[in-house]
C-alpha cells in the first residue's frame, strides 16, 4: 500500500505467526477469532512465504527476516536465539546470512510444515533449516539448529547442476535445475512413490516424459527442450501404472487391520503402509473370511454351494424316472423315425439316457410324474427354509446389528421450497406418532444434486473465461464469477439456491419410536393407494403444511442412496423402465430370428436335419447355434446393463436388483425358450435325433456352462485386455492429453459385481433343472459346472477383479426369488418333455398335475418370507435368530460406523458445501472428522482427581469440546480466505477406494457393549471380561499414576507447549500437585495430572469383535459410572467401555 509495500495480517497468533502484538479488545467480526487488522512491526518488505506457523520475508536490500513458530529450528536463527519456541517479531536470520559467500543472495526462499528452504544466487547454492517431514524422524533428539547446505543429485549421484528456484510444501520439496537430465530429477519422485506402496526392492524406474504432447528424449535438458516457467510437463510411468494395477485388486483388510493393533498405532501413514502391505485372500479360505466385502459375497458362494447339492439331490429324487428310461430298447428309440417325412433322420445315442428312449408309445410306469411332482414339492419345501440358511449367514457375518437404517425415515412428497430441515423436523415430531412427540436427532434433505453439480461446473467455466479474458475486460468476467459464487457465501444462500427434490431423511433417536412411525405410515392402505397412484386424494395421514401428503417409510443404508437420482420422478422411471424392457424384447427378437436364420441356412447347405446322414454335421448345427446364443448374451449383457443404470434407480439395491431380475429372464428367455421354439413339435421325432432338442441342450451347457467358467480360470478377458490396452498405449507414442492418472486407470484390474455372476448361476442351474425331465443327465452337468463356477468366481474376484463396493444381502435374496420362477418353468416343463413320453393314463397324470406346480410357486414367490416358511413346514423346525435390532440410542450407535456411512456425508450437497461453510462459520452441527451428531441433552462429568501419587486419572470431557472445537477451527483456518474461496467438486465419500473405506469400517466396527452399558444384543451380550465373577471390581481396581507407567499429554494450552499434545511420556516421580515426566527426547517437565491420560494394554476381550483389540494399547479417559467400565481410547481413535479387570497399566521400558 502506497510508495512501499506493506503487509498486514491478523487471525490467530499462537506461535507468533501473525509477526506484531496482538491486539483483540473491542474488535468483535463474525467468523474471525481475532480480526485486528495491523501492519508487521517491520515495513519494506518486498516478498513474503508462509509455512505452516511460522513466516519468511525478504527485503529489497536483500536481507531475510523470519517469525513465528521455531520448534524444528525452521527459522534459520543465530546461536544465541537459536532455541526459542517462537518468535514474535520478525528479525533477521542471522546464521543463513552468515552461510553466503560474498556477493551472494537469497533469490528463491520458500516455507513448509516444519523446514525453510533457501536458494542463491548466483551461485545457485540450496540452505535448508528445521526438519524434513519425510527424511528425518520427529523426535526431540533430531532437531537440526544449524542452517545447512544440502547438494541436489540425481540416482546416480550426479549433480544436478545450477539451482534456480524452489517451492515448498507440506512435507514436499521441489527445485528448479538450469542443467542435468530432466529424467533423472523425475525417477526418484516415482521411486519414492513406489516404496511407499511397498514396492522396497525396486531400485529404479524409467520414465517418459512429454511436453506440449512430445515425447522428450533422455538427454533432454529443461531449457533445451523449450520448458519455461509455469509450463506442464507430464510424467508417465508404466512400472508405477503396473503397482497401481495390483493394489486395485482385492486385498485382505482385516490382515492389515490386524497388523495395525500389533503395532498399536493408526496413523494414516500406518494404515497406507498396512494396506499397501495387506496380503491377499487365499483362494481355499473360508468364505466367511471374505465378510469384509459385504454379507453379499458370502450370501453369492453359499448360494452356488446351495445349488450345486441341490443338483446332486435333485439327480437322486430322478434315479427312478432314470431307471425307466434305461430299462427300454434301443429299438424304442428308434421308433421315433417312423414320425419323420423321410424316416433317415439318425437317432441320438440311446446311452444318452433321454425321455425319448421310451419310444412314441409311451412308458406305463408311473415313476417319471411321481418324480416330477417330488421334485418339485421338494423344491417348494427347500427354497423357503434356505431363505432362512441366508437370514442366518447374513447376520453372522454382519455382527453389528445396528445399521443406520434402523433408525431412519424417507419421507416423499415434499413441495419444492422444503429447504428448512428444522420445518421437517418439526412436522415428524409433532405427527410422527399420534398423540405423541417424536424425538428426532437430523433431516437430511434431497436437494437437486444435478444443479449442485452444474453450479460448480458454472464456477469453474467462470474462472477459465477469467484467466483467458484480456486484462481490459477481466472487471467484467470478476464480477460474473462474484455472481457465481454467491451462493456458496453461506450455507442459507446455498439453501435458497437450490430446490427440494421432495424427499427427504429423517433420523430418529429411538429405534423403538422408529418401528412405531413406520406402523403408522407405512401400512398396506398406504402402499397400495402409492401403487394406484391416487395417495393424493386418499390419504389418511396428517398433510405437510396442512397441504402436502406425504409417504414416509424405512430409508436405505446412506451408502445405499443414489442422491443423484432421487429428483427424478416416477413418470420418467416408469418410461425408462418400459424402454428397457422393449429393448430387452426386441434384443429377444433378434436371438430368436438369428437362430432361425443359422437353421434355415444350415438347412440349405447341408440339407435339412432329417436327411443329413453325418452326425459330425448335425452336432456342429447345435454348436453353431449356441454359439449365437452365447454372442448374443455378452451382447445383450452389456446393453440391458447400461439401460438399467439410466433408469434413475434411488438405490443401488433396486438397482443391482433390477439388473439380476432382467438378466436372469433374458437367460432363461434366450437359453430355454428359443431352443425350444426351434425344435417345438415333438411328434416330429427331431427332439431324440442328432442336432435336435437334446443335440442343442447339451450344446449349450457344454458352451456356457463349462467353457465360461474355464476361460476366466484361464484368464482370458485379462489377456484380451491386456492386449488391447499395449495396442492402444504405446509410451513411444502417447496419444495427447494422457496422465498418468489417466494411464493408471488402464491398469486397473475390471469391476466385479454381483449381478453378473447370479445370473450366470441361476442360468446353469435353471438349464439343469428345466431340462431334466427329457435328460436327467442335465442336472449333473449343471452340478459340475456350478462347481467350476464356483472356483472360477472366486478365482475371479480375488486376483482378476478391483475391490468391489460393499455388496449387501439384497441380490441374493432376489435370486432365491427367482429361483421360484425356475421351479414354475419346471412344472411347464415336465408337461411338455414328459408328457409325449408317457402313456395315456400317466400322461394324464403328469398334465393333472403341471398347473397346481406351475401356480403354487408363483403365489409363493408373492408372499413374504415369514409366510413362505410357515406355508412350507417352518413351523416344524425351531430356529435361532439373533435379533435383527437393539435400543441402542443412535448418539451412541453412530460411534459404530465410519463416516461414509452417514446420511449427511453420503450427500454431495451436504459433504462439499453444507459442510465446508457451516464449519467456516462456526455453525456445523456435527464432527467433521467422523460425521457424529453431538447429543444434545450430554453433560459431561467434572474431572474428578485426587493426590498426584495414588491418583485415578479424572475425566478430561471438560476439555473434550474445547479440543473438537479446536480442530474445527484449524479446519476453517487452513481454508483459503472467504473472498478467494473456490468450491472444488471432489468425488464423495462413497466413492473413494474400498479399500481404504473397509479399513475405515474395520476401525469403527466395535461390539456395541464397548460403546454403551445399555446396548444389549446376542453378540455384544458375551462377557469381554475374564472373571466369570458377578462382583463388580472396577470402583476396586482402580487404575493409577503411579511412576514407571506411560501417560499421554493433552490439553496443553501453553504458547509453545501445544505442539506436545499427544506425546507418550514416562511417570518418573510426583513433585508436589505435578508429576516430573520424561519426554521421548529424554527432556524432563511437570505436569498436572489433568494433563495426563494413563496408558493401558486391552487384555483378556473374549467377544468376536473385541478379541482383536487383546494386545494393544489405549488411552485411558474417564471412569463411566453407569457402565461400571473405564471409557479409553482406542489405538484406532474410536473410544470405548472396558472393564477394569481386562485393563492393565503400561511399564516403561527400562534403557537397561
Amino acid at each position: 500500500m502506497g510508495s512501499e509495500p506493506e503487509w498486514y495480517s491478523f487471525g490467530r497468533c499462537q506461535h507468533g505467526e501473525l509477526g506484531r502484538r496482538v491486539v483483540t479488545e473491542g474488535v468483535e467480526v463474525p467468523g474471525l477469532e481475532n480480526a485486528d487488522v495491523r501492519p508487521l512491526e517491520v515495513s519494506g518488505l518486498s516478498e513474503l512465504a508462509c509455512g505452516h506457523f511460522h513466516n519468511l520475508a525478504r527485503a529489497p536490500t536483500g536481507e531475510i527476516f523470519v517469525w513465528g513458530a521455531n520448534g524444528e529450528s525452521q527459522l534459520g536463527l543465530g546461536a544465541d536465539n537459536a532455541d526459542d519456541a517462537f518468535v514474535a517479531a520478525p528479525c533477521k536470520a542471522d546464521a543463513l546470512q552468515s552461510l553466503q559467500e560474498s556477493g551472494e543472495s537469497v533469490s528463491h526462499f520458500a516455507a513448509g510444515r516444519s523446514h525453510s528452504v533457501f536458494v542463491t544466487s548466483p551461485g545457485g547454492r540450496c540452505f535448508i533449516s528445521g526438519r524434513l517431514p519425510t527424511a528425518e524422524p520427529s523426535s526431540s533428539s533430531s532437531r537440526r539448529s544449524e542452517v545447512r547446505e544440502i547438494q541436489l543429485t540425481d540416482a546416480s549421484a550426479q549433480p544436478q547442476g545450477q539451482i534456480v528456484s524452489c517451492a515448498a510444501g507440506e512435507t514436499t520439496t521441489f527445485f528448479l535445475s538450469t542443467e542435468g537430465e530432466v529424467k533423472s530429477k523425475l525417477e526418484g519422485i516415482f521411486l519414492q512413490q513406489l516404496q511407499k506402496q511397498g514396492e522396497e526392492d525396486v531400485t529404479e524406474v524409467d520414465i517418459t516424459l512429454t511436453f506440449n504432447d512430445r515425447v522428450l528424449q533422455d538427454e533432454e535438458t529443461l531449457q533445451g527442450a523449450g520448458v519455461t516457467e509455469n509450463a506442464t510437463i507430464t510424467a508417465l510411468s508404466r512400472k508405477l501404472a503396473e503397482v497401481h494395477g495390483h493394489h486395485s485388486g482385492v486385498f485382505s483388510v482385516r490382515k492389515a487391520f490386524e497388523e495395525l493393533a500389533e503395532l498399536g498405532e493408526s496413523t494414516a501413514e500406518k494404515e497406507l503402509q498396512a494396506l499397501n502391505q495387506a496380503p491377499p485372500f487365499s483362494l481355499f479360505c473360508n468364505i466367511q473370511e471374505l465378510g469384509e466385502l459385504g454379507a453379499g459375497w458370502v450370501l453369492f458362494f453359499h448360494f452356488v454351494q446351495f445349488l450345486g447339492f441341490l443338483c446332486i439331490f435333485l439327480f437322486v429324487l430322478q434315479l427312478p424316472s432314470y431307471f425307466v428310461f434305461r430299462a427300454a430298447t434301443p429299438e424304442d428309440l428308434a421308433s421315433w423315425r417312423n414320425h419323420t417325412g423321410t424316416k433317415r433322420d439318425q437317432p441320438i445315442s440311446f446311452d444318452w439316457i433321454t425321455a425319448g428312449n421310451v419310444g412314441p408309445h409311451g412308458a406305463s410306469s408311473s415313476w417319471p410324474w411321481l418324480c416330477s411332482l417330488a421334485t418339485a414339492v421338494v423344491m417348494l419345501l427347500l427354497l423357503p427354509q434356505y431363505s432362512r440358511l441366508q437370514h442366518w449367514t447374513k447376520q453372522h457375518v454382519d455382527r453389528q446389528h445396528v445399521h443406520p437404517d434402523d433408525f431412519a425415515l424417507f419421507i416423499e412428497g415434499l413441495p419444492e421450497d422444503a429447504r428448512d430441515e428444522e420445518e421437517i423436523k418439526q412436522f415428524i415430531e409433532a405427527h410422527g406418532r399420534e398423540g405423541e412427540e417424536t424425538d428426532v436427532v437430523m433431516v437430511a434433505i434431497a436437494y437437486d444434486v444435478a444443479k449442485f453439480q452444474s453450479m460448480l461446473a458454472d464456477i469453474r467455466e467462470a474462472k477459465e473465461e477469467l484467466r483467458e479474458a484480456p486484462t481490459m475486460e477481466k472487471a467484467v468476467f470478476e464480477a460474473r464469477l462474484r455472481e457465481r459464487r454467491a451462493p456458496f457465501r453461506s450455507s442459507d444462500a446455498l439453501r435458497e439456491a437450490l430446490p427440494c427434490t421432495g424427499q427427504a431423511v429423517v433420523v430418529l433417536r429411538s429405534q423403538s419410536e422408529h418401528r412405531e412411525v413406520l406402523e403408522e405410515w407405512d401400512t398396506f392402505y398406504e402402499w397400495l393407494m402409492t401403487s394406484l397412484q391416487c395417495l393424493k386424494i386418499n390419504s389418511r395421514q396428517p398433510r405437510f403444511r396442512g397441504r402436502h401428503v406425504v409417504r414416509i417409510t424405512r430409508a436405505a443404508n446412506p451408502s445405499d442412496i443414489l442422491w443423484e437420482n432421487l429428483g427424478t420422478s416416477h413418470r420418467s422411471r416408469l418410461y425408462l423402465r418400459a424402454k428397457t424392457y422393449g429393448i430387452v424384447a426386441l434384443i429377444l427378437l433378434a436371438c430368436l430370428s438369428l437362430v432361425v436364420a443359422l437353421n434355415w441356412a444350415l438347412d440349405g447347405a447341408l440339407g435339412r436335419k432329417n436327411t443329413r446322414v453325418s452326425g459330425a454335421l448335425a452336432t456342429l448345427s447345435s454348436l453353431l447355434v449356441a454359439l449365437v446364443v452365447m454372442g448374443t448374451r455378452i451382447w445383450a449383457s452389456r446393453t440391458i446393463r447400461k439401460q438399467v443404470m439410466q433408469q434413475m434407480h434411488e438405490t443401488k439395491t433396486t438397482r443391482d436388483v433390477s439388473l439380476l431380475t432382467k438378466l436372469a429372464l433374458f437367460y432363461l428367455t434366450a437359453y430355454c425358450v428359443i431352443a425350444i421354439l426351434v425344435n417345438w413339435d415333438p411328434m416330429q421325432g427331431e427332439w431324440y435325433t442328432v442336432g435336435g432338442l437334446v443335440s442343442d441342450i447339451s450344446s449349450l451347457m457344454l458352451i456356457n456352462c463349462i467353457t465360461i467358467p474355464v476361460s476366466i480360470i484361464l484368464g482370458c478377458n485379462l489377456f484380451i485386455r491386456r492386449i488391447l490396452r499395449d495396442s492402444r498405449l504405446d509410451l513411444a507414442d502417447p496419444p495427447p492429453g494422457l496422465t498418468q492418472k489417466r494411464y493408471q486407470s488402464f491398469f486397473e484390474l475390471p469391476d466385479m459385481d454381483q449381478t453378473r455372476p447370479f445370473a450366470k448361476i441361476l442360468l446353469t442351474f435353471s438349464l439343469g433343472f428345466i431340462f431334466m425331465p427329457i435328460w436327467p443327465y442335465a442336472i449333473l452337468i449343471a452340478a459340475v459346472a456350478l462347481f467350476l463356477e464356483y472356483w472360477a468366481f472366486k478365482y475371479q474376484l480375488l486376483r482378476q477383479s478391483k475391490r468391489p463396493y460393499r455388496q449387501g444381502h439384497e441380490v441374493s435374496y432376489a435370486a432365491l426369488r427367482l429361483l421360484y420362477v425356475g421351479t414354475a418353468g419346471y412344472a411347464l416343463a415336465q408337461e411338455l418333455f414328459l408328457k409325449p413320453s408317457l402313456a395315456e393314463a400317466e400322461a394324464s397324470w403328469a398334465g393333472f398335475i403341471s398347473l397346481p406346480l406351475f401356480v403354487a410357486p408363483l403365489l409363493l414367490m408373492a408372499l413374504s418370507t415369514r409366510v413362505q416358511r410357515l406355508l412350507c413346514g417352518g413351523f416344524l423346525l425351531v430356529g435361532q435368530e439373533a435379533p435383527t435390532s437393539s435400543e441402542v440410542d443412535y448418539y451412541v450407535a453412530q460411534r459404530a460406523w465410519p463416516k461414509h456411512q452417514k446420511y449427511h456425508t453420503t450427500s454431495m450437497v451436504y459433504l462439499l458445501g453444507f459442510e465446508v461453510m457451516d464449519a467456516r462459520a462456526r455453525k456445523l452441527k456435527w464432527d467433521p472428522r467422523t460425521g457424529n451428531v453431538k447429543d444434545p441433552l450430554s453433560v459431561p462429568p467434572p474431572p474428578t482427581v485426587s493426590g498426584p501419587v495414588a491418583s485415578i486419572v479424572g475425566s478430561l470431557t471438560e476439555h473434550a469440546d474445547e479440543a473438537s472445537m479446536d480442530v474445527a477451527d484449524r479446519t476453517a483456518k487452513d481454508e483459503e480466505d472467504d473472498s478467494d474461496e473456490d468450491v472444488e467438486e471432489t468425488e464423495a465419500i462413497a466413492t473413494e477406494d474400498p479399500a481404504a473405506l473397509a479399513m475405515e469400517e474395520m476401525k469403527h466396527k466395535v461390539p456395541l457393549s464397548m460403546l454403551d452399558a445399555e446396548a444389549d444384543t446376542e453378540d455384544d451380550s458375551e462377557d469381554v471380561s475374564t472373571d466369570d465373577s458377578d462382583e463388580d471390581p472396577g470402583p476396586r481396581r482402580p487404575l493409577v499414576l503411579a511412576p514407571g507407567h506411560t501417560a499421554r499429554l493433552t490439553a496443553l494450552r501453553k504458547a509453545g507447549a501445544e505442539k506436545f499434545n499427544g506425546l507418550t511420556v514416562t511417570l518418573l516421580h510426583s513433585e508436589g500437585p505435578k508429576w516430573v515426566v520424561q519426554l521421548p527426547g529424554g527432556q524432563k517437565a511437570s505436569i498436572p495430572p489433568v494433563n495426563l491420560q494413563l496408558k493401558v494394554k486391552i487384555v483378556g476381550l473374549r467377544s468376536g469383535q473385541g478379541k482383536l483389540y487383546n494386545g494393544t494399547v489405549a488411552t485411558l479417559i474417564e471412569w463411566n459410572h453407569a457402565a461400571t467400565k473405564w471409557l479409553v481410547e482406542l489405538f484406532t481413535g474410536i473410544q470405548a467401555l472396558i472393564p477394569a479387570e481386562n485393563l492393565e497399566p503400561v511399564e516403561a521400558i527400562s534403557d537397561s
